[in-house]
């Protein structure tokens, strides 16, 4: 059997060739950020890498999160996030574009239990769901500064409301 991290890896590997097959440099950004999600409650670290198709409105990306671990006296919770988008460029100019977003996630939750019946063990979560949003990239000299919020549809877990910002650079 094959097991949920690998899977992730797959999926993440996989986008990255198709990004690869036909990119050209300048069509293509790699960067990062920072976020903030109402599921997590906690700060989040992002890399991210665009292809922007040539000739076209159409931007596709992949986005790896980790969550800063969530811990108490029960437990320690760690949140690793992958998500496939697609980016619709609805102004794309030189010092402002806005775009909006649809994609696919997949999360893996690791809950380590300090207490209980069992204690100590782990459970593992994988989760997937679709997402919606909007956002825009500024100029920023070296690169573009970007801004972006999307609404994540899926189970509980993963559900809800996700910000974030971060610099791309052309590459």
């Amino acid at each position: 059997m094959v097991s949920k991290t690998k899977i992730l890896a797959i999926i993440l590997a996989g986008a990255i060739i198709c990004f690869g097959e036909a990119a050209t440099a300048q069509n293509i950004s790699i960067g990062g950020g920072v976020g903030y999600g109402n599921k997590s409650n906690n700060l989040n670290f992002y890399v991210n890498g665009n292809y922007a198709i040539p000739q076209s409105p159409v931007r596709i990306g992949t986005v790896l999160g980790y969550s800063v671990r969530e811990k108490n006296n029960n437990r320690r919770v760690d949140r690793i996030r992958a998500d496939l988008n697609t980016y619709l460029m609805a102004v794309d100019k030189e010092v402002i574009s806005l775009y909006g977003l649809v994609g696919l996630n997949v999360s893996r939750y690791r809950t380590k239990y300090k207490t209980g019946l069992r204690a100590p063990y782990t459970d593992t979560n994988v989760y997937a769901g679709a997402n919606v949003g909007a956002g825009l990239e500024l100029d920023a000299g070296v690169g573009r500064y970007f801004a972006e919020g999307k609404y994540i549809f899926g189970h509980d877990a993963i559900a809800g409301f996700v910000v974030r910002t971060g610099l791309r650079i052309g590459i």
